[in-house]
């Protein structure tokens, strides 16, 4: 199903990641989301003290570029499917209100990075050890194309069928790199669930 605003909250991985992608359509789109995720995390209680909203804003939007590239990387461009339309974009579903589309990717966020970090996991490791880092996306049988099955994909129809999960893993270092700051994020939420819905 293709949704046709922001707003619509992504409920799995695939959908998680389209939606930061389909956010990404100006220049300050993705800092906007940062800044906004931060301002909302310093305004809980007892956390204007703590430095959490400028680490937010000051990593957050790396991660997120990271996170288009990755897919832009592995995706069949010519064929790929977007759960978000183009007319699901920041300027029209989040300028005017950007706390009400950065609630929606907070609630999702657990999702996508989750997901990311399994991902990464699974494609650095052999399939001797429990992993995929040796096979490829065009073997519709391997267990790299069925953990792409499992997060949403049309493996051989969406997704580069030459990538290898080797190479995938090349093109995640970006999720060590938030690594902190999502544990952060983390504390915070799980000491605040009122706010959050995940």
């Amino acid at each position: 199903m293709v949704h046709h605003s922001l707003h619509v909250s992504p409920k799995e991985f695939k959908e998680t990641l389209d939606w930061v992608a389909a956010a990404n359509d100006g220049l300050f789109s993705l800092y906007d989301l940062s800044h906004t995720v931060g301002d909302m995390f310093d305004s809980l209680p007892g956390m204007s003290v703590t430095n959490i909203g400028d680490e937010i804003a000051n990593n957050l939007p790396d991660f997120l570029f990271s996170v288009v590239n990755f897919l832009d990387h592995i995706r069949n461009d010519a064929v790929y499917r977007m759960d978000y339309s183009r007319n699901a974009n920041w300027m029209k579903d989040c300028d005017e209100n950007p706390e009400k589309c950065a609630q929606t990717f907070i609630d999702a966020f657990p999702i996508l990075f989750d997901g990311l970090q399994e991902l990464k996991y699974k494609c650095s490791v052999s399939k001797a050890n429990g992993g995929c880092s040796d096979e490829s996306l065009g073997d519709p049988d391997s267990d790299l194309a069925h953990v792409f099955h499992m997060l949403g994909y049309d493996v051989s129809r969406e997704l580069d069928v030459f990538k290898t999960g080797a190479e995938i893993a090349e093109e995640m270092d970006f999720v060590d790199e938030f690594k902190p700051t999502f544990h952060s994020m983390t504390v915070v939420m799980d000491s605040h669930p009122a706010f959050f819905e995940y």
